[in-house]
């Protein structure tokens, strides 16, 4: 629908490199400039990229597993994982990073169930209830997209005032420094978010494209480290 309006640029978060790329090459062979940002993916053809590099974004993986760690204050314990979208080439190298840190690096904490949510919170809210039901002494909870943590400290306020789990047992933490996840952390249901502004993806995207239009600068990419 957006080659068929003919602009000049397209900006696209991709979700499935490989069904996409297709469309990028049609819109490329219109004379469209294509932005990818937020999601890059292997053999991406787009002609700049905004956000966070293959590499940084596995890195993010290992620094969420980092964190939480070191917030549990132990050497051992449990962890359970909701990792996103099986197709976001994203949400494979957040889940990546991560689950190779804690089998590499912290070998006494056991990853004792994957589910994915598919970036619903409601969905995430479900299966971390599940989670609590059947690993009641869970210490973690990786949640491998913007909706994942959020949903999962619902589910923990829920077992917490219920009295299923003790206050500040579980660890969770999220993507994505959005309203939602902010809220979470500052209720304390949550403790890390792992990001980058989502608001400079849109910005640089769409500066860079008014760059080239206007002023004749080529398009670059604009790469934007992961932060706690």
């Amino acid at each position: 629908s957006a080659i068929s309006l003919n602009p000049d640029y397209i900006g696209i978060a991709v979700i499935n490199g490989e069904s996409v790329k297709p469309m990028l090459e049609s819109a490329q062979q219109n004379g469209i400039k294509v932005i990818a940002f937020d999601t890059d993916y292997e053999g991406s053809t787009a002609d700049s990229f905004v956000g966070a590099s293959l590499d940084a974004q596995y890195h993010s993986g290992e620094q969420a597993a980092d964190i939480l760690v070191k917030q549990t204050g132990k050497t051992e314990g449990k962890v359970a994982m909701l990792t996103g979208s099986p197709d976001a080439e994203n949400h494979k190298l957040f889940s990546g990073g991560f689950r190779d840190r804690i089998q590499s690096e912290y070998p006494g904490f056991e990853i004792v169930t994957e589910q994915a949510d598919n970036d619903d919170k409601e969905k995430a809210t479900q299966l971390t209830e599940a989670i609590l039901a059947q690993y009641p002494d869970v210490d973690i909870i990786f949640g491998g997209d913007g909706s994942a943590g959020v949903g999962a400290g619902i589910a923990l306020q829920a077992a917490i005032d219920t009295g299923r789990v003790e206050k500040d047992q579980v660890k969770i933490s999220t993507y994505c420094l959005t309203a939602d996840p902010q809220a979470s952390l500052e209720a304390g249901q949550i403790s890390a978010i792992i990001d980058y502004s989502p608001y400079y993806e849109g910005y640089y995207t769409v500066m860079s494209a008014a760059q080239e239009f206007f002023n004749g600068i080529e398009l670059q990419g604009v790469d934007i480290p992961f932060g706690i």
